[in-house]
């Protein structure tokens, strides 16, 4: 990525559902922002950004749980760049694993299929005998602290745009 942590000054809010935001808060009148741009930013730093705010929703996300996972699991497209796994490990402090396989929802129903079946004695033990992952990828040392300070200034952002959510959704209806 050509652009350093923080995407000089740029931040992302990456709430583009047009039915607003249900996790980890609910607003129907929720919507992205791309917040503090100027002509000395560029694709990097926007690139940056976005990456940026899609992993912070996924600490936010994690933190709303209230639980304490050793490690996280992903999937799916984003799940095949590098940059965003670790990414994801430096802004949530977890080791970030994937599957070796590319269809893990298939094989997630086989699984549950076996153990329904009798096939096997649970999923849990269905997927220790069938699910291979890739080495993790650990958090940076010396990261978390950064990435904790913009976290909290993601928050602070969010919730300096939230209270301008329902003049968006004016202006949307008067359109």
């Amino acid at each position: 990525m050509t652009s350093e942590p923080g995407a000089g000054g740029l931040a992302f809010l990456p709430y583009l559902s047009p039915a607003g935001e249900r996790a980890p808060f609910s607003d129907p009148l929720a919507r992205g922002a791309l917040l503090g741009m100027s002509f000395e930013h560029g694709r990097g730093h926007v690139a940056r950004a976005v990456l940026e705010g899609l992993t912070m929703v996924i600490r936010d996300c994690l933190a709303a749980t209230g639980a304490a996972p050793t490690e996280l699991r992903v999937c799916g497209g984003g799940a095949n760049s590098a940059v965003w796994l670790q990414l994801i490990a430096d802004v949530t402090g977890l080791p970030v694993r994937r599957s070796t396989d590319t269809e893990v929802g298939a094989r997630g129903a086989a699984l549950v299929g076996m153990a329904a079946t009798g096939g096997a004695p649970s999923v849990a033990e269905a997927a220790t005998q069938h699910v291979r992952l890739r080495q993790a990828v650990e958090p940076g040392p010396g990261r978390r602290a950064l990435y904790d300070d913009l976290f909290a200034a993601f928050l602070t952002l969010r919730g300096g745009t939230a209270e301008n959510w329902p003049l968006l959704a004016e202006l949307r209806d008067r359109t």
